[in-house]
């Protein structure tokens, strides 16, 4: 027979639920504002020119972008701690504190700094990306929109840009795409695709059509959130 949860394990599910879901949304947050300060025709003209250098420049993100996020994660920590405070008997809650607990700060901070690095942890795929799209005469505007991703005409953000993956990640939608543009079956095995374009990819695949590029922008939009979703 199943044991009933207790009441301190549905709180800490319900915390789970409520900041698992804050940090998430702050990190898509940063993503999205890191992905539309990118000058675009700047990295564009980079990459006309074949400056790989100064088109990584372009590409880094600004840490104050991540500011939200290490808050969000800041507000769980202390969340959590004072879930676990609660549990104690009445005597010994006076002697745990977590608003300026130096190793509560510390974790924030060694966390935050795991954050920053797991970011700007793709800029290695994004440099093959950038030297194949070189190498292979792709449009140099295929390729930074395939980065930073398209602007939506509606919310005014962009959208389908890799930035901000980590590199399994990006490898993943960096291998997505090629399947997308070569028309190879294969996509429609991936558990993570957007399935309400599954009938226009196969009508293509029927037809042997290729895909447009804005379909496929469409079809792979906001990668961002293929890994974050709760």
């Amino acid at each position: 027979m199943a044991r009933r949860p207790t009441n301190q394990q549905r709180e800490l599910d319900d915390l789970l639920a409520k900041y698992g879901k804050s940090v998430a949304d702050a990190f898509r947050e940063a993503i999205r504002m890191a992905r539309g300060a990118v000058d675009l025709a700047a990295l564009i003209d980079a990459l006309t020119r074949r400056d790989i250098e100064v088109a990584m420049q372009l590409l880094r993100m600004n840490q104050a972008f991540l500011l939200p996020l290490t808050e969000a994660v800041r507000t769980s920590y202390l969340a959590g701690g004072a879930s676990a405070v609660a549990s104690l008997p009445v005597l010994l809650r006076g002697q745990f504190g977590f608003g300026m607990n130096p190793r509560a700060q510390a974790w924030t901070e060694a966390e935050a700094g795991r954050l920053i690095e797991a970011v700007n942890e793709n800029l290695p795929a994004i440099r093959q990306l950038i030297v194949a799209g070189v190498n292979e005469g792709v449009p140099p505007r295929r390729t930074a929109l395939d980065i930073v991703g398209m602007v939506n005409r509606v919310t005014g953000r962009r959208e389908g840009g890799i930035l901000g993956l980590n590199s399994n990640q990006t490898n993943a939608v960096i291998n997505a795409r090629a399947e997308l543009y070569r028309l190879d079956p294969k996509y429609l095995t991936r558990t993570r695709r957007d399935r309400r374009f599954d009938g226009i990819y196969k009508r293509a695949i029927r037809d042997g059509k290729p895909l447009s590029v804005a379909q496929i922008e469409q079809i792979t939009k906001d990668p961002v959130s293929w890994f974050t979703a709760a």
